[in-house]
């Protein structure tokens, strides 16, 4: 097969990419329109002057690849392509090459291996329609993985929100529940409340614990004492250090 050969079968696969992609595919004009002019001239010398044509080229877009943004783990596509020129011996005896891949991440090994074993599955026949389909298949499958990564990612952040905000609950009601006092009630049964001092004793432990109440002075005494919890459970050992006994409380 000649050169000539390989620059007719590029300009074919052209026109069948171009009818298949009309929407994904951009032609390099001006390579194809030199190549229908040397083909129109028919020089001497074709050989030669299909080495000095520029290399048919062309761009076409992949399917959307899905990705997650580095700082938000928020899902969204971009519109990968390949840049491809034909060499002129191809389909013959070289693979097309791929010049550029844009919108294509280093690091998405699964498509850079999926070019390299395109190319290098040639056979003499041409190719891009097969080498398309194998990205779009690899890209389909990035896809659904980037899917589950994302589905995981908004469950694991739906937790964390909800361990926060229980978290922040618990917080409130424990301010709360510092903020207010517990109120407490004691009523204590004397067998008797007669000494000037007792009586003195009584008023003086309640002012200082902040608790307030009243008395019933004689025999049997009551004392009843209302105030914070804290000064309630205080109260009564206050009155034995100063000597009272037989106390009974409720």
């Amino acid at each position: 097969m000649t050169m000539l050969d390989n620059l007719e079968r590029q300009l074919e696969e052209l026109e069948v990419l171009d009818a298949i992609y009309p929407d994904e595919l951009t032609i390099n004009a001006g390579s194809v329109e030199a190549a229908r002019k040397l083909l129109a001239d028919s020089p001497g010398d074709i050989d030669a002057a299909i080495n000095n044509l520029p290399k048919l080229s062309f761009t076409i877009k992949l399917a959307p690849l899905a990705c997650l943004e580095q700082r938000t783990g928020q899902l969204k596509h971009v519109q990968p392509s390949i840049v491809v020129e034909f060499p002129p011996q191809y389909p013959e005896n070289d693979p097309p090459l791929v010049a550029k891949t844009i919108g294509i991440d280093s690091k998405r090994t699964e498509l850079m291996s999926a070019i390299e074993t395109g190319l290098d599955e040639h056979s003499g026949e041409e190719c891009i329609m097969q080498l398309i389909t194998s990205l779009n298949e690899v890209i389909e499958s990035i896809n659904e993985q980037t899917a589950n990564d994302h589905e995981k990612g908004v469950l694991l952040a739906e937790e964390k929100m909800q361990e926060r905000k229980a978290k922040s609950i618990r917080e409130a009601d424990d301010a709360i529940a510092m903020a207010v006092p517990v109120i407490g009630r004691r009523i204590i049964n004397s067998p008797y409340i007669l000494k000037p001092a007792k009586i003195k004793d009584i008023k003086k432990c309640a002012d200082e614990l902040n608790l307030g109440g009243y008395a019933k002075v004689g025999k049997p005494g009551i004392i009843v004492i209302e105030g914070p919890e804290e000064g309630c459970k205080q109260y009564c050992p206050m009155l034995e250090d100063r000597g009272w006994k037989y106390q009974k409380v409720q």
